[in-house]
């Protein structure tokens, strides 16, 4: 277990906010060759970085580290505005050198990173916070103050104060998990498996309550408030409402975005073009081509569009290849399917509390295959 005070001296000093002192406590503690793993796996843990990559030595990095320090301590006390300003940008670079080795040598990217299983949002200056899917905390600025409370999966904007300034957070959800958040105006957000949404820490007056959906899926119950439209943005469309509930999927694998009404109505255009807006009606939803650069309208299947809210995986006369990207996100586990004649199989069905072994038992009863389960890997046989 790491001492409180040093897990607060490595935050604040990842963070560019540790004092001398703090720099001095983790340099002596940093000295215990035992302490470098567990300094390798908070890292690790809480800062996204693969350390286990062959391309990042973490023990090249603590030495690196410690040099640096040693080298200074002499004139430390004599600029130490300068010397913390120094030990920051050291902490920066170590830590966007391990994330660029990690993902150019593994050509992953964070919208495919499988390994990070755990809700993580990161603010605007870099603080990240882990969020746990059981137990209570809370989130707090710099300064001690409150802004978000969470209980399990459900985040909510809890700040009394007001600001005009716009500060964004991003929060990521992983496959295999769900999380909730409500938003500073009561505004409630609903985030599938596989979804990383950038929203403000609190909106402002006189501008639009704007959030992104990087990529994923999300379902928004949007408080009312016609003086200020909510929009919602991904790539080069917008989604204005003033008050509704829908659905946005727009995964990394898909070509379309799609936007299921709910209830209420919603407008969608596309980002800085003078084109015409499309109106949507409750009960339908429109597909926006990123290929074609237009919108499709036709009549929505709610149940299919939104059963994911309640934990159902629904299926309707959808491809086994979609389906099989629905079930690794649901599930968090990697299918590799080498049986090309399934692909273009229609499934239909719907899945509650099931686990992925009896889901694929039941679908192997009405499209019979050859497949292996190893922990979160399976693998489909060519018949």
């Amino acid at each position: 277990m790491i001492p409180s005070s040093i897990e607060n001296s490595i935050i604040k000093y990842l963070n560019s906010e540790a004092s001398i002192s703090e720099m001095e406590q983790l340099e002596s503690w940093l000295q215990d060759d035992h302490n470098h793993q567990i300094f390798k796996d908070y890292v690790k843990l809480n800062y996204l970085i693969d350390i286990n990559t062959a391309a990042f030595d973490d023990r090249k990095v603590l030495e690196a580290l410690a040099e640096e320090m040693k080298r200074d301590k002499v004139i430390r006390f004599r600029q130490k505005t300068k010397i913390a300003l120094r030990y920051a940008s050291i902490a920066v670079i170590l830590i966007s050198s391990a994330l660029f080795f990690y993902y150019i040598n593994s050509n992953h990217s964070f919208e495919s990173d499988r390994t990070i299983n755990e809700v993580v949002l990161k603010s605007e200056n870099g603080n990240i916070n882990v969020l746990s899917q059981s137990g209570q905390s809370q989130i707090k600025d710099r300064n001690g103050n409150i802004i978000f409370e969470k209980k399990n999966n459900n985040l909510v904007y809890a700040s009394e104060s007001s600001t005009q300034k716009l500060n964004y957070n991003t929060i990521t959800v992983p496959y295999g998990r769900q999380f909730s958040l409500e938003l500073s105006d009561g505004t409630k957000v609903q985030l599938n498996a596989g979804t990383s949404f950038r929203f403000p820490v609190q909106f402002i007056e006189e501008q639009n309550r704007q959030v992104f959906i990087e990529y994923g899926e999300a379902f928004f119950d949007v408080a009312k408030d016609t003086s200020h439209p909510f929009v919602v943005s991904k790539n080069n469309m917008d989604i204005t409402v003033l008050g509704t509930q829908f659905n946005v999927s727009a995964y990394p694998e898909d070509d379309e975005i799609t936007t299921v009404l709910v209830e209420g109505s919603v407008r969608l255009n596309q980002t800085n073009k003078n084109t015409n807006d499309v109106l949507l009606e409750p009960g339908f939803k429109a597909l926006w081509s990123t290929q074609k650069d237009s919108f499709d309208i036709s009549a929505a299947d709610i149940e299919f569009h939104t059963g994911w809210r309640n934990g159902k995986i629904v299926l309707k006369s959808l491809e086994f290849s979609k389906m099989i990207k629905k079930l690794e996100r649901h599930y968090d586990v990697v299918i590799d399917n080498n049986d090309d004649s399934l692909n273009q199989d229609i499934i239909t069905a719907t899945f509650d509390n099931e686990s992925i072994e009896e889901v694929l038992e039941l679908i192997n009863k009405i499209h019979p295959m050859q497949y292996n389960i190893d922990g979160k890997n399976i693998q489909i046989f060519k018949n």
